[in-house]
């Protein structure tokens, strides 16, 4: 799923429940390809927890429910 979250251009993904080991590759190629897209574009995929003051980041954190 996908949904928007608080800085701006900023999503939530929210990746199917899969084994430790595939979940981890599965998280590698995501930051990767993100990375690789926004360039792509002329654009910077930042995935700092918060890389400029005052506004949130794109670290990563868990949702437990």
């Amino acid at each position: 799923t996908e949904h928007n979250e608080v800085a701006p251009a900023q999503h939530e993904l929210a990746p199917i429940f899969t084994t430790t080991n595939i979940a981890a590759d599965h998280n590698q190629l995501t930051m990767e390809m993100m990375k690789k897209t926004a360039l792509k574009h002329g654009l910077v995929c930042l995935l700092h927890e918060k890389p400029f003051d005052g506004v949130n980041g794109s670290g990563k954190h868990n949702n437990w429910s």
